[in-house]
């Protein structure tokens, strides 16, 4: 068992694990579970007391959706890379840097949806741009998926200490 310094890292690295237990890029689990944590406590989504947490469900749901969190995945014919299969954004492949850069544009996703009920705000991210309404089927998807963890598997500090 990894020791982990957060509660909250535990809990991630428990979703993560739970949603993709084999793979052969398990060993940087425990790096993607500090990034999602340090990004969502740093530059949370949502305010409110389950701010922190809903915003580590939604990065967990985007890295599962877009590379089952393989750090190194390439899709769209190698024009997307990384955890949350992202293009033009240089090199993707540390976790810290592309959730950093993933939870960026994940807000401006936000921002340009912002007319959109919750579960369709990542329809830009999702379709790559230029607008929300090609990517709502999977905005729907990723969002609900979230909403599916806090909901199944809340986070209680007292059992990932």
């Amino acid at each position: 068992m990894i020791n982990f310094a957060k509660p909250i890292y535990a809990w991630i690295y428990f979703l993560m694990v739970l949603l993709q237990p084999k793979a052969p890029w398990k060993d940087t689990y425990e790096l993607t579970a500090i990034a999602i944590g340090d990004a969502s406590e740093s530059n949370p989504l949502f305010s409110g007391q389950n701010g922190i947490v809903k915003t580590a469900a939604v990065l967990i749901s985007l890295a599962w959706f877009e590379s089952r969190f393989d750090p190194n995945a390439l899709g769209d014919k190698g024009k997307s890379h990384g955890l949350f299969q992202q293009q033009g954004m240089g090199d993707l492949s540390d976790p810290k840097v592309a959730t950093v850069v993933a939870l960026q544009q994940i807000k401006i996703s936000f921002r340009i949806c912002s007319n959109k009920r919750i579960e369709e705000k990542l329809g830009w991210y999702a379709a790559g741009g230029p607008d929300c309404e090609r990517g709502l089927v999977q905005s729907k998807h990723r969002m609900l998926k979230a909403f599916w963890l806090v909901q199944k598997y809340p986070f209680d500090e007292s059992k990932f200490q």
